[in-house]
């Protein structure tokens, strides 16, 4: 007799599922977005739902569709894997045997393709300590490594020699195939430059090993140590005794990675390095002078720095530090570099962050301290700070010419100032005037200064260069000063008193104007237009165009002078017509239509009859010609 199987009941798998879950019968017809009873009915088999439901059913349970109408799970796909893959996949190296990186199974794929996809580093550490040549150490990783490498392929063998940490076997097997007297793998390091180390192929060297400490451990004392063997290349002459370009990048790219541990530890592993280099250069240092150069020009002293090198940050590690608010940090690495003859930070840069830290000051004041170089204001930078109270107080506090820094240096017996100054400009004269401090004469050599410096004083309508650096066109404009008294020392004086006074005019009348075009926008005047608001209109107009006159153009007076001016200059000019004759030509609706809306606004402000209504054509023709004046 046939046996009958028992039919599956979906209303149970439902109601075990949900049991499961902690759901009840209304929890899950929420979910479903149905009756609580079309839930009871299901469960008890007096219905199934709709086909529509199954998949939701599916995904809230968690489960396959054929498990809901069947209870049944979906049979496993039974995978077959070569004994390569395997090998691969559980990184086991006791299935390595006698395989190579070049072994291939049935569907035609390598033991190196397999050890790439898992990341089987174990393995693939195996197959390069079998290596015999520097050829076949290459060949595994899928490189090649030439009787003279590039740079390129020497950082492919050794990003994954020490990732697997066989630096060592690397370097054997490089030396191995050389006859040189010298470490060929620690020359390939030693020569390499500085912009070399930077590209994308040694960047992930350095980015492995600050991100790996382990491996930076293990490979410290091949790459960064000193080296047990001295190079001797280059017409004779010492190769440096240790990788230190490769430090220094080690560094920077532990603090860009944020491996605070990593940079410590090589913070102190470099004080240690340069502490002991030191007192091998200082001794040789004095008895330079009796040393005689050999037939390739090099001295003694020269091959000792090259045995002992120092070793100092790179300036973007400092400048990093710095930009993330380690000031304290960069300030110490600037020290050490200021100590050992290396690059250093702007100490202007290093003032203004150390300020950014202080609380106490405003975002206003820091930018009038970033406006300041070498302890001079550059104006075109404090154009900045809006407030004209801070910058009014600036001027007053800091001098916008050398001239001025020398001066003040001068009134104020800042002596030490004064000489390290004429030292570092290499104004002798001046620093042993000061060294025996001959008040004519150091008066003297200032005011010879400044008169070889009076290209510096061109102070015009279109150009200001009271500060060295700047040429301000457009936004601040002097007007002509009188330079007749600058060859004496009070001339010089008041001439910047002068200078100051009209620059802080030009910047309130700028800031003013800044302000007068962002409130009376041509968003603004289309606005008033739309609402029917012509007369408020007229009066803005007006007002916006006057504050471009006196700023801009220099204008003052009555307003109608100031259209008049400027019709005359800007609106009525003359062109060559490409025969050689020059033709006049007239902006005559622009100049129709300014006079026109100056008269209609004094209608309106001062109750004059004496004028033609405007239309509303012109009022936007108006519109678009005041909001072009530049």
């Amino acid at each position: 007799m046939e046996m009958k199987t028992k039919k599956h009941s979906i209303g149970e798998t439902i109601a075990k599922l949900r049991r499961q879950k902690g759901w009840t019968q209304i929890s899950l017809a929420k979910k479903l977005q149905v009756s609580d009873k079309a839930v009871s009915k299901w469960e008890k088999d007096n219905g199934t739902p709709s086909i529509e439901f199954f998949p939701v059913l599916a995904e809230l349970f968690g489960v396959s569709i054929d498990y809901i109408m069947t209870g049944e799970e979906p049979r496993k796909e039974i995978i077959t894997m070569s004994k390569l893959e395997l090998c691969a996949q559980k990184d086991d190296v006791s299935l390595v045997g006698n395989f190579t990186a070049d072994t291939k199974d049935e569907s035609g794929r390598s033991l190196r393709d397999y050890v790439f996809k898992y990341k089987s580093y174990q393995v693939l550490r195996k197959l390069l300590i079998r290596c015999e040549s520097a050829e076949a150490f290459a060949n595994v990783v899928g490189q090649k490594l030439s009787y003279r490498p590039t740079k390129e392929e020497f950082a492919n063998v050794l990003y994954y020699a020490i990732l697997t940490d066989t630096v060592s076997k690397m370097k054997a097997l490089i030396n191995k195939r050389r006859s040189e007297a010298y470490d060929v793998f620690q020359a390939y390091l030693d020569l390499m430059t500085s912009k070399e180390l930077e590209t994308e192929d040694f960047s992930r060297i350095f980015d492995l090993l600050v991100k790996q400490p382990k491996l930076l451990r293990n490979s410290h004392d091949i790459l960064f140590a000193k080296w047990e063997k001295q190079n001797y290349y280059d017409h004779g002459r010492f190769g440096k005794s240790l990788w230190a370009l490769g430090i220094s990048e080690l560094m920077d790219h532990a603090v860009k990675c944020r491996e605070t541990g990593v940079f410590d530890k090589y913070f102190i592993y470099l004080k240690n390095i340069n502490e002991e280099s030191i007192v091998y250069v200082d001794a040789v240092k004095k008895q330079r002078e009796s040393h005689i150069p050999n037939f390739y020009g090099v001295t003694p002293f020269m091959d000792e720095k090259l045995k002992h090198p120092y070793i100092t940050f790179k300036l973007s590690t400092l400048k990093f530090l710095l930009n993330n608010g380690d000031v304290e940090k960069a300030q110490e690495a600037d020290k050490f570099n200021s100590l050992y003859d290396g690059v250093c930070l702007d100490t202007d840069e290093l003032r203004v962050a150390k300020l950014k830290q202080n609380k106490s000051v405003s975002a206003e004041e820091l930018m009038v301290q970033r406006a300041i170089h070498n302890g001079i204001l550059y104006i075109d930078e404090l154009l900045a700070v809006k407030n004209v109270k801070i910058i009014k107080k600036a001027l007053n506090d800091y001098p916008i010419h050398t001239v001025e820094k020398l001066l003040k240096f001068y009134d104020n017996e800042q002596w030490r100032d004064l000489f390290q100054w004429s030292v570092d400009n290499k104004n002798f004269v001046l620093s042993d005037a000061v060294i025996n401090k001959e008040n004519e004469s150091v008066e003297e050599e200032i005011i010879k200064y400044a008169k070889a410096k009076t290209a510096d004083f061109i102070v015009n309508r279109e150009h200001i260069k009271v500060v060295e650096r700047n040429e301000i066109n457009g936004k601040i404009i002097v007007h002509t000063v009188h330079l007749d008294q600058k060859g004496t020392k009070n001339g010089l004086i008041e001439f910047f008193k002068i200078c100051k006074t009209q620059i802080l005019e030009n910047i309130t009348l700028s800031i003013e104007k800044e302000k007068t075009i962002a409130e009376l926008s041509k968003e603004y005047f289309e606005k008033e237009l739309t609402k029917g608001n012509t007369e408020i209109l007229i009066i803005k107009l007006c007002v916006r165009l006057e504050s471009v006159f006196k700023c801009n153009y220099r204008y003052e007076g009555d307003f109608a002078d100031m259209i008049t001016r400027y019709c005359k200059e800007k609106l009525h000019w003359q062109e060559d017509n490409g025969w050689g004759d020059m033709t006049e030509y007239i902006d005559e609706r622009a100049i129709k239509l300014l006079h026109k809306l100056r008269k209609q606004r004094n209608s309106i402000v001062h109750s004059e009859k004496d004028y033609e209504p405007m239309t509303i054509a012109e009022i936007k023709e108006c519109i678009d010609l005041i909001c072009a004046i530049k």
